[in-house]
């Protein structure tokens, strides 16, 4: 008896820590890919994405697409992205059902929020990496 009553308690101490989602770090957009880098924020606790996919441009950072497999309600995660990033979120999307949409304009980085049959999608874009990527191959040419 013993044994199930420890286990429950560590599993109701892991639910209660962790409320939110361990967020991606957009600090690694426009680093390179032969620099080190930390993918995910400094957070103590928080649920820890399943798949990280990372996209890259001319050898640096500029996309990530964040999974995580979870029970939680996607206004349960948008209230995690809040945390940091609720004075980005845009009105039109703050009380959609099905998405959510931040415009870090300061970073210059975009985040989308859906959630799928079984997974939170989060998808992380820099609006500063496409534009440079654009603008030197119009400076370069076709």
């Amino acid at each position: 008896m013993k044994s199930f009553i420890v286990v429950v308690a560590f599993w109701i101490t892991q639910a209660a820590g962790a409320e939110g989602l361990r967020l991606f770090n957009p600090g690694v957009f426009g680093v390179s890919v032969n620099s080190s880098v930390r993918l995910l924020l400094d957070e103590p606790v928080g649920i820890e994405p399943s798949l990280i996919q990372v996209d890259l441009k001319d050898g640096k950072f500029y996309a990530a697409t964040v999974r995580y497999k979870t029970r939680m309600s996607l206004s349960q995660a948008r209230q995690s992205l809040n945390r940091l990033y609720a004075r980005w979120q845009r009105p039109s999307f703050a009380e959609d059902p099905n998405m959510g949409l931040w415009r870090e304009e300061e970073k210059g980085f975009s985040i989308q929020l859906t959630k799928d049959d079984d997974e939170i999608v989060v998808i992380y874009i820099s609006r500063r990496e496409l534009r440079s990527s654009t603008t030197q191959k119009n400076v370069k040419g076709p």
